[in-house]
C-alpha cells in the first residue's frame, strides 16, 4: 500500500512539473498583473451575520457545498463552548441562513439529544448530508444522517445513517448517496465510508486497506475523492466503487478541500516538493494529467463543465480557471448596491470557494468565505454568493 501511494505520489508530481500551466495567467486586481479573458461580472449578495460574530475571536462560518440552485450548507464554529457548533442551509440570498437545528424534522432527533452540528452537502434535490452530535454519559456521540426535504406527499425527514464513531467530512451526490468519515479504526483514525441509496455501508478499500483520511466529495458515478493518510501530510485518492482497480492517488496536497465532477474530473491543491518544502499550486485532473493552473494558490471545487475557483497564494484574490482555458480574477468583475461592492473590495483574504455549473452566461456561481471590517478595526467572517450577469 505504501509502496503503491509512494510510486502514484512521484508519478503525479512529474507530471504537474513537466506539464505545465494550463493557459495559467497572473492575475491582476489584488493579485497583480493582467486579466486573462473570458471575462465577467458577477452580482455580489453577502448571506447575512445571523449569528452576529464580531471579530476573529468570536466565530467562523465555513461553507461546504452548493448545489445548482445556489443553495449553500456549512458548519458555524462558536468560539469558546459558548455554543455548540451548529450546521446552516442558505436557501437564497433573500432568505438567508437557517439553522439546521430549527428544522420541524429535527423535533424527533431533539427529544434524543441530538444536535445537527455541520450540513457537509447539499445535491440538487435538496437532500443533505448533516453531521450531529448528541451526550451520553458524559461523552460526545457522533452520528450521520441524510436529510429528505418535503414534498408533496411526505414531510421532510433525517435519516440515521450510522449512529457513532463518525468523524472528519462527508458528502453526497444527486441520487442521496453518501460518503463519510469513519473511526473503525480507532484513535480517531477517520475512515471512509459509503452509504449508498440501496442501504449498504462499505468501507472503500485500496489495496486490500482501508481509506484513512478525509472524505471531500462524492460524484453521481460514485467516485470519491479525498485524502489518504501518509505521514505528517496526506495524498489525493480519487476512489472508484464501481470499479476499485481504475482508483488513482493524485498527488500530495496540503489542503483539506478539493472536488469532483460527473465526469471524474478533479480539482485539488497539489503539493509540490521545493527544497526541504512545498509549494502549493491549484491543479486540475482532467482524467488524463495533471494541469497546474497557476504557479502558487489553491483549487477547491469544480463543476461539471471543468470550471475550477481556488485563490492565490495569499488569499487575497479569489480566480475561477475555465475549462478552455485563461483566469478570471474576481475581484474586480464583482457589481451590485454600492454598499455590497465596498465591503467586497474591503475584504482582508478568501478563504475556500465553491462554485457550481454554469447558467445562461457561461459561468456558474460562486459561493465562500471572506474577512471583512467589522468597522472597530478588526475584521470578521461573512458569507458571499456571486451570481454571473450578463
Amino acid at each position: 500500500m505504501v509502496l503503491r501511494l509512494n510510486q502514484w505520489f512521484l508519478t503525479a508530481c512529474c507530471l504537474a512539473l513537466f506539464a505545465g500551466p494550463a493557459s495559467a495567467q497572473t492575475p491582476g486586481g489584488k493579485g497583480g498583473g493582467a486579466t486573462a479573458e473570458p471575462s465577467v461580472k458577477y452580482t455580489i449578495a453577502w448571506l447575512g451575520n445571523p449569528f452576529n460574530f464580531v471579530d476573529y475571536s468570536s466565530g467562523n462560518y465555513y461553507p461546504f457545498d452548493m448545489n445548482n440552485d445556489g443553495h449553500v450548507v456549512g458548519r458555524v464554529f462558536h468560539p469558546n463552548g459558548a455554543t455548540r457548533n451548529s450546521a446552516f442551509v442558505v436557501y437564497s440570498a433573500q432568505a438567508g441562513m437557517i439553522d439546521v437545528n430549527s428544522f420541524p424534522a429535527m423535533a424527533e432527533w431533539s427529544s434524543q439529544g441530538w444536535t445537527a452540528v455541520s450540513a457537509d452537502g447539499i445535491n440538487d434535490s435538496g437532500q443533505m448530508a448533516v453531521r450531529m452530535e448528541k451526550t451520553v454519559n458524559g461523552m460526545v456521540i457522533k452520528g450521520m444522517f441524510r436529510y429528505d426535504p418535503p414534498t408533496l406527499t411526505l414531510a421532510g425527514q433525517f435519516e440515521l445513517i450510522q449512529g457513532v464513531g463518525v468523524c472528519s467530512g462527508s458528502a453526497i451526490n444527486n441520487w442521496g448517496d453518501i460518503a463519510f468519515g469513519s473511526d473503525d479504526l480507532g484513535g480517531g483514525n477517520c475512515s471512509w465510508r459509503l452509504h449508498t441509496t440501496e442501504g449498504g455501508v462499505s468501507t472503500p478499500l485500496i489495496g486490500g486497506s482501508p481509506i484513512s483520511g478525509t472524505v471531500m466529495d462524492l460524484n453521481d458515478f460514485r467516485q470519491i475523492v479525498g485524502t489518504q493518510i501518509v505521514g505528517p501530510s496526506g495524498s489525493l485518492v480519487r476512489y472508484d466503487a464501481l470499479d476499485p482497480s481504475k482508483s488513482l492517488v493524485l498527488g500530495r496536497t496540503h489542503s483539506d478541500k478539493g472536488g469532483i465532477n460527473t465526469k471524474g474530473e478533479v480539482a485539488f491543491t497539489l503539493a509540490v516538493p521545493k527544497g526541504k518544502g512545498f509549494d502549493s499550486k491549484p491543479t486540475r485532473y482532467d482524467g488524463v494529467g495533471l494541469q497546474i493552473l497557476r504557479d502558487t494558490g489553491m483549487a477547491t471545487d469544480i463543476n461539471s463543465e471543468g470550471d475550477v475557483c481556488g485563490r492565490d497564494g495569499n488569499g487575497v484574490a479569489l480566480l475561477v480557471f475555465p475549462r478552455q482555458g485563461g483566469t478570471v480574477v474576481v475581484d474586480s468583475e464583482v457589481t451590485g448596491f454600492l454598499a455590497d461592492v465596498n465591503k467586497w473590495k474591503s475584504v482582508l483574504n478568501f478563504q475556500s470557494a465553491l462554485i457550481n455549473d454554469r447558467d445562461s452566461t457561461g459561468f456558474g456561481q460562486l459561493c465562500g468565505e471572506a474577512w471583512v471590517p467589522n468597522g472597530n478595526g478588526s475584521f470578521r467572517s461573512e458569507l458571499y454568493l456571486l451570481t454571473p450577469t450578463n
